[in-house]
């Protein structure tokens, strides 16, 4: 095939080039924007979103997503609650009468709270404690029907003044102690690998009698004075009904608890009672 003449050759390449679209500065100048858009955006999302800030947002909404349910679960069981009716079943176990034999007579009492903490250790997984809040009430009696129990009746004269002097039975502790209830606060801790707070709570609610039976004991000496006021106060009702009490009578009363004698314990003031 014979090759075109030069003329011709021209003219094909003056059709190819009018063809060919025109070069554009502008639409390069708008690629390298979008480009440099591209990689700005980029490098700002690198920047607030790195894997610390991913992290604190993640907590963060967890932590939102936990008290939201919490409160609807709170919402939820509030409602089941109201819509719950409550109700009480007494049946008698075991009931047993009889006559006490020692005849307690009650003469003082003590209303206190006490605060006790319990705590298991461990070296390894940490440390359990229980604290127990509590109110007990206790009765310090003296017996009257006991046979071990003797009470002597003395008179005596001093100073003008007639006494009736009681010998009373040694002072005793009523047990167990009295426990109200509704008083009853106890607080669990656990260490961070220890899963015996129920053993914990168990062994703190038995340990609220012992502890309050060991306080009583310990404040014995204490209620001598408002026993021996109650004793007297008894008397002094006795003597009255019988006549016996007034200024040519006997004006004054004095109990004595054993191992204590006259010269321990001042004669009683005739108002003691007040």
């Amino acid at each position: 095939m014979d090759n075109p003449p030069p003329d011709q050759t021209q003219l094909v390449t003056e059709i190819i080039d009018q063809r060919r679209p025109q070069t554009s500065w502008a639409k390069y100048a708008a690629f390298a924007a979008v480009g440099l858009t591209a990689i700005g955006c980029a490098a700002w999302i690198a920047y607030q979103f790195t894997p610390t800030q991913v992290a604190k947002t993640g907590a963060r909404t967890i932590k939102e997503c936990t008290e939201y349910g919490g409160k609807l679960l709170g919402e939820f069981w509030n409602f089941l609650g109201n819509e719950a009716k409550t109700t009480h079943t007494t049946a008698a176990v075991n009931r047993i009468l009889s006559t006490d034999k020692h005849g307690p007579f009650v003469v003082a009492e003590n209303r206190f709270s006490r605060q006790f903490t319990t705590t298991n250790s461990s070296r390894l997984f940490g440390s359990s404690t229980a604290e127990v809040r509590v109110s007990g009430t206790a009765f310090y009696v003296v017996p009257l029907l006991d046979p071990d129990a003797k009470w002597t009746i003395d008179v005596s004269f001093r100073d003008g003044v007639r006494a009736c002097v009681i010998h009373a039975p040694s002072l005793r502790a009523l047990t167990p102690v009295s426990v109200d209830t509704r008083t009853i606060e106890i607080k669990v801790e656990t260490g961070w690998l220890r899963f015996n707070g129920p053993e914990m709570m168990t062994a703190a609610l038995a340990e609220i009698t012992p502890e309050l039976t060991r306080e009583t004991l310990m404040q014995m000496p204490s209620m001598r004075d408002p026993a021996r006021r109650t004793i007297a106060a008894f008397v002094h009702k006795w003597l009255l009904s019988a006549g016996e009490w007034g200024d040519q009578k006997i004006n004054s009363i004095q109990v004595l608890f054993p191992g204590e004698s006259v010269t321990d314990i001042d004669f009683s003031i005739p108002d003691f009672h007040k």
